[in-house]
């Protein structure tokens, strides 16, 4: 059984943006109901064709049904009293004329509404295109050479972002409607969904005043291409691998603030080293010292990737009678796993589907056991977050924000990251509860400290654990095993808990155990080899890019183990790696 094989979705979409959300419900077992205008989705027709079809097309919408619609007014109203979940993108008239069919004939459907500036507002009118969204996002500014024109990472990246929180919304919108029978509207901005998934840039402004600027390149070269090294912690055993015992010895080096501002040093001294190494040598090197370096991986090396190949991840795209490797699922759900998803449909494929064949409408399927004043759509969830960074927080504060009781445990001897942005620039005093970064990503949560290695912690933990509904764990992989707290644990003592672990590479595969940040996993998924002005020289994101994207799918996923135990009464374990998230 797949997590929402009970889920009916009408899909009112063109292009990335809605088609995205409505393949991520469609992974998780929802059955997904594209209309289109007799002319079909434009996106029939981008590159890149194989035998006259778009394989993008293709990926965007394997396992969808295709039903063509002239208009909103043509809609069987059959289809809209089944619907849980209504993804648009539809603007004026013809969307207050979808909203209000939608509700009036499924007061208990999510109605999610997909712009690029939204419904309101002075540029609710305003066209955009993937490069104009991506450079009204604030992602576009921050990225190459401080001496030379900002880099936009090509392809459709805010409308990506704006379907991913699509999926978000509308699983959360499903809970509240399966606990309460009430249904509602959802509002999306390509651009605030972008806004959301920065971490310094906007508290960079509101505690500092500051923009933030191109930081270049921090690639080296080497023998065979480019490796990255993540230069915000102090490494003393890289110099020891590059024999570099004048640079071990200098003490004051190993401090964060000394560390900083001589990096240029040590990025000089790691580059020299690299020239006579190829990637992959600097990559196992470095990991086996738990040195966060990575390869800048083309998109040959990622095809070619023995970790990817060993977590079975590469999908399928079938086009134009011809079938071609893609990309996979971004997470594993080990109890209601994602099936491989059929071939996208031709225009109009599916309309002579009989309507009957859905599952019945969901006003009947509501338990009506929920507070219909509730907080928050999640509210009544309990979420237990051992996590630091970005990707892990991020993704409990959408279970905070959406009503959720979380509750972050950290180690009081090395807290969860509370580092980053200070107010004026200035740590003192408490540093610890005055870091922008820290703050904008743990809001509306509650907090403990614990030491999970010693005995009182670990009953504590469990204890918690017997009360909660999500466990959320960023650790490398190897931590909670170790700590004798891994899956198996937890559900011995709660059967119906939800543990989802978000480690830089997963929980299996040859490269299982090595370390990561965003920044690393850019690097290993072939996205800094895209980013450059020429072949001369890549460059990073300037931010850590795959941390929110992890994130937001893991959020996406947890709802969906949660509205599988509503069925099975189960919980389960969920295993991602931000490198095959997106």
């Amino acid at each position: 059984m797949s997590a929402l094989s009970d889920v009916v979705v009408l899909e009112f979409a063109r292009g990335v943006a809605g088609p995205y959300c409505g393949r991520l419900l469609a992974d998780l077992g929802a059955t997904v109901i594209k209309f289109e205008p007799p002319g079909g989705d434009p996106l029939r027709l981008a590159a890149p064709l194989a035998g006259g079809e778009s394989a993008f097309f293709d990926y965007l919408n394997a396992g969808k049904l295709s039903f063509v619609a002239p208009a909103v007014a043509a809609v069987p109203p059959e289809a809209l009293k089944r619907a849980d979940i209504v993804v648009h993108d539809l603007l004026g008239i013809e969307a207050e004329r979808l909203e209000r069919m939608a509700t009036a004939a499924n007061p208990a459907a999510v109605v999610v509404s997909l712009s690029p500036y939204g419904r309101s507002g002075e540029k609710s009118d305003w066209q955009a295109t993937p490069f104009t969204e991506w450079a009204t996002s604030g992602f576009f500014y921050f990225a190459g050479d401080p001496a030379r024109e900002p880099l936009s990472l090509p392809g459709h990246q805010a409308e990506f972002h704006a379907g991913l929180h699509a999926g978000v919304a509308a699983m959360a919108g499903l809970r509240h409607a399966r606990e309460t029978g009430e249904g509602q509207r959802v509002e999306i901005s390509h651009q605030e969904a972008c806004l959301n998934d920065h971490a310094w840039l906007t508290t960079m402004w509101t505690h500092q005043g500051a923009v933030q600027r191109r930081n270049g390149s921090l690639y080296a070269r080497c023998a065979d291409g480019w490796v990255y090294i993540f230069n915000l912690a102090a490494y003393p055993n890289l110099f020891v691998l590059m024999e570099r015992f004048d640079l071990l010895e200098d003490e004051g080096l190993q401090l964060p603030v000394n560390w900083a501002a001589r990096f240029p040093e040590v990025f000089a001294a790691f580059e020299a080293w690299c020239a006579t190494r190829t990637k992959h040598e600097i990559y196992h090197s470095c990991q086996e010292l738990r040195i966060a370096a990575s390869p800048v991986n083309t998109m040959a090396d990622v095809a070619a990737s023995e970790q990817l190949a060993a977590r079975e991840w590469f999908g399928k795209v079938a086009a134009g009678g011809q079938t071609f490797t893609g990309p996979g699922f971004p997470y594993k759900l080990m109890g209601t796993p994602c099936e491989p998803p059929g071939r996208a449909p031709a225009l109009g494929e599916h309309d002579d589907f009989s309507w009957d064949a859905l599952p019945p409408p969901p006003a009947e399927r509501a338990s009506e056991t929920g507070d219909r004043t509730s907080a928050g759509p999640l509210s009544g969830l309990r979420v237990i977050e051992l996590t630091a960074n970005w990707a892990g927080p991020i993704a409990a504060r959408h279970f905070a924000d959406l009503g959720a009781d979380v509750v972050k445990i950290e180690l009081q001897t090395k807290p969860a990251t509370r580092a980053l942005i200070y107010p004026g620039d200035d740590i003192w005093p408490d540093f610890f509860n005055r870091a922008g970064y820290f703050n904008k990503l743990n809001r509306n949560k509650r907090g403990i400290a614990l030491d999970l290695s010693k005995p009182k912690g670990k009953e504590l933990f469990i204890e918690l654990v017997k009360q909660s509904d999500v466990v959320l764990e960023n650790n490398a992989a190897r931590v909670m095993a170790q700590l004798g707290l891994d899956y198996p644990v937890l559900s011995a003592a709660n059967p119906g808990i939800v543990m989802c672990s978000l480690s830089g590479y997963g929980g299996t595969g040859p490269e299982r155990a090595y370390s990561a940040y965003g920044s690393n996993i850019e690097t290993t998924s072939g996205l800094g080899s895209i980013l450059g002005y020429d072949e001369t020289r890549f460059f990073g994101t300037g931010s850590f890019y795959a941390d929110p994207v992890s994130g937001n799918h893991a959020t996406v996923a947890i709802l969906a183990a949660l509205h599988a135990r509503r069925t099975t009464g189960k919980g389960q374990w969920i295993d991602m790696a931000p490198a095959r998230s997106g």
